[in-house]
């Protein structure tokens, strides 16, 4: 598996806070094998609705993509690209802050802009103190906003782009743009539905159901259909606390691999909430902001990603536990990380996958760590021949 980030923000941008180099060292050490710097070039000012009149930075971007090169470039593959930020508000404006670019590698094309009744603004900075009916309808605004402007404004670039890529006739890309846009809009209509079916059944099944979807997204790759189809069945068919407990055999069961609360324990499954008023727009009473347990329920998620048992998780385990030797024992493993005993459990479950690049031996020795008694193994990494390397 090649893990690749292209969507990286370095001290360059408004928003981070890390040089280059040290994304590049952090990566490494999480195990990625490329990463793209995306820095934000955009035609406004960082906040506001005003079109910038300074300049982007590029000696300075140049001169951190150079040290991080030279420091781990050896490690790792490393590329300069840009995000280019609300370029439609104004194409003079995107072409002077990109008049001094060296080449670059990639370049990524975002619109944040979004609005609600008090006018336009950047979706990071959407009111962290609304509730989810205003989060809803703003998402919902911003993605409706984009279709119309793709359908209403750039159609015919959509369209030029589509005959390209596609090698068709141009009259035969702009009915295809429409139906891709259609789609779109299909999609966005009948998730916004099942999310607030969602939301009217119980506040923390929304909240599970969204992790899981993410998780399959970002983990799994699946198409958008099988999170379609995961919302779907926590909309019909969660109804109780103890069904998230019991096996998932629903349509996506297949393609999301997650050990039972026996591993997790359930501190990842919140207790049951009150049940929604039936006016989604009434007013909702606030409590205090809590920075700390904020922090503990942004751990909390960090957590459950983490010892989600995909194939990418478990491929990243085995890849850390050889960094440094040729095999290991699982039982050792164990000791050495204490907290991933379900991915170390899944080392054995991807065993026969056709795209791991380690391999298992069972020593027919029996240990118990953690209150689980499993059959030892030795893990090592998968010969060049069997992995389709000669």
């Amino acid at each position: 598996m090649y893990l690749a980030d292209y969507h990286v923000h370095s001290s360059c941008s408004p928003d981070g806070h890390v040089t280059m180099a040290e994304l590049a060292r952090e990566g490494i050490a999480r195990g990625l094998d490329e990463i793209c710097f995306t820095d934000h070039v955009d035609t406004i000012q960082w906040g506001t609705t005003q079109l910038r009149t300074d300049s982007f930075d590029w000696a300075k971007a140049q001169q951190q993509y150079a040290d991080a090169v030279a420091q781990y470039g050896q490690r790792i593959q490393l590329k300069l690209g840009a995000e280019l930020g609300e370029a439609y508000l104004s194409f003079d404006c995107a072409a002077r802050l990109m008049q001094d670019a060296p080449p670059l590698d990639f370049i990524i094309g975002s619109v944040h802009m979004t609005r609600d009744e008090n006018g336009w603004f950047d979706l990071f900075y959407i009111d962290g103190d609304r509730d989810d009916a205003y989060y809803h309808a703003v998402i919902d605004a911003y993605l409706e906003e984009e279709l119309d402007d793709c359908e209403e404004n750039y159609l015919p670039q959509l369209a030029f782009d589509y005959a390209r890529v596609e090698r068709c006739a141009p009259n035969e890309a702009t009915p295809a743009v429409r139906a891709l846009i259609q789609k779109q809009r299909d999609a966005l209509e009948e998730m916004s539905l099942l999310m607030r079916e969602i939301d009217a059944s119980h506040i923390r099944y929304r909240k599970r159901a969204v992790q899981r979807a993410q998780f399959l997204l970002l983990s799994d790759r699946s198409s958008q259909g099988s999170v379609t189809a995961l919302l779907r069945r926590y909309a019909e068919d969660i109804r109780t606390p103890e069904q998230l407990f019991e096996p998932d055999d629903g349509p996506v069961a297949k393609r999301l691999h997650l050990y039972p609360a026996a591993v997790f324990g359930e501190k990842f499954l919140y207790p049951p909430a009150a049940q929604r008023t039936a006016e989604p727009l009434a007013p909702v009473r606030t409590e205090g902001f809590d920075p700390e347990q904020l922090k503990k329920e942004q751990q909390l998620l960090l957590d459950y990603a983490r010892l989600a048992v995909t194939e990418e998780n478990v491929a990243l385990l085995a890849r850390q536990a050889l960094a440094a030797r040729p095999q290991v024992n699982a039982a050792l493993l164990a000791d050495e990380y204490p907290n991933d005993f379900a991915r170390i459990i899944g080392l054995h479950t991807y065993s026969q996958s056709p795209h791991r690049d380690y391999d298992i031996q069972l020593t027919g020795n029996w240990v118990e760590r953690g209150g689980f008694r499993f059959e030892d193994f030795v893990l090592t990494r998968r010969r060049e021949e069997e992995n389709g390397n000669h």
